[in-house]
């Protein structure tokens, strides 16, 4: 799951709400899908074609996510 947000560093490890958001993003993902935030589609210059975005509800995420998946070929 990709989603664009501020990190806070711990050790060698990254937390904080945005990787949260990106750890539950991609446990929605099925087999062989890969699924971004509408933040990283808008932050990024995607070459590769997406899925018409749609709304999730992520477990701990308060308001619903919009999601897209990304066609890799």
């Amino acid at each position: 799951g990709l989603h664009t947000a501020e990190a806070v560093r711990k050790g060698s490890d990254y937390g904080g709400y945005g990787v949260h958001v990106a750890a539950r993003i991609g446990a929605e993902s099925g087999r062989h899908e890969i699924l971004a935030s509408m933040e990283v589609l808008q932050a990024a210059r995607s070459r590769y074609p997406v899925s018409e975005p749609r709304e999730m509800r992520l477990k701990g995420v308060t308001e619903p996510v919009s999601v897209v998946s990304i066609h890799a070929a």
